[in-house]
């Protein structure tokens, strides 16, 4: 509650310092002072964030996993939309992306405070659960940046609502397809009744041997990109990826998408 009232304050002295400016023909920008809803708009910089990963993810799914709802600077936003396969009996997943205006980013901004973000707590107690999901909210503003981390409910239910609105502010949703990402492989045990695909090193440049454990990730571009993309983010359960007399997991990254992606090469 002590976050919420000072915030408050903030807003009640930005719309008082407003109606005195009122007729200030040219206010010096150099002195305006950040308010407490101001944000940096670096297209590199990170504003919002939602996500929701496993405790104990292996490395590949942990590098798959995109985050929920991610909002930059700039107004960029990308998202997951989840779409049910009545027919296969599945979950389907699309990653979209779209631009904000900043009247829309002061919005998601005020529904994410007023939601109650500042008067939640992280909790670190984990649950006796065998590997249990931990759910995060990130709000990066020029006054403060914070996290609230949860291994169980939310007040109010409040990172659904706040990732309901995350991922509904924008009415002119794109499908994603990278230019370009980082592939590391992890090698595992054959399964037998788990889809599998051929790995094309001519396509690609380099064997997954070359990439296996997770070092040394190579970047890829064009058409097979986007054949990885969709074959280990898209697809609707995990798939294995044969290379020579190996098999293998991929684990992917994409700049401005993942979570803790390398930057585009130069």
């Amino acid at each position: 509650m002590r976050r919420i009232i000072w915030i408050a304050l903030l807003i009640n002295g930005l719309v008082l310092l407003a109606a005195c400016e009122e007729d200030t023909p040219t206010p010096d920008v150099q002195n305006q002072q950040i308010g407490p809803l101001d944000w940096d708009n670096s297209p590199e910089t990170i504003i919002l964030r939602i996500e929701q990963r496993l405790y104990d993810a292996p490395p590949a799914e942990a590098a798959n996993t995109i985050p929920l709802c991610t909002v930059w600077g700039d107004g960029r936003i990308v998202w997951v939309n989840e779409l049910e396969n009545v027919e296969l009996e599945t979950d389907e997943v699309q990653i979209l992306e779209s631009r904000i205006s900043e009247q829309q980013m002061r919005s998601l901004i005020e529904d994410v405070i007023f939601t109650g973000f500042y008067d939640w707590e992280s909790n670190f107690i984990i649950p006796e659960l065998e590997n249990p999901f931990v759910s995060s909210i990130t709000l990066n503003l020029m006054v403060e940046t914070r996290t609230v981390e949860r291994y169980t409910s939310w007040p109010a239910n409040g990172f659904d609502r706040i990732l309901t609105a995350c991922q509904q502010i924008s009415d002119t949703p794109a499908v994603f397809l990278p230019q370009g990402l980082w592939v590391s492989a992890y090698r595992i045990e054959p399964q037998e009744f788990q889809g599998e695909w051929r790995w094309i090193p001519e396509a690609a440049g380099f064997n997954l041997a070359d990439v296996a454990d997770g070092s040394a990730p190579q970047w890829i571009t064009g058409d097979f990109a986007a054949l990885v993309w969709e074959n280990t983010i898209l697809a609707s359960a995990s798939t294995q990826v044969l290379d020579n007399d190996a098999t293998y997991e991929l684990a992917i990254q994409v700049p401005g998408v993942s979570r803790d992606s390398p930057p585009t090469p130069n």
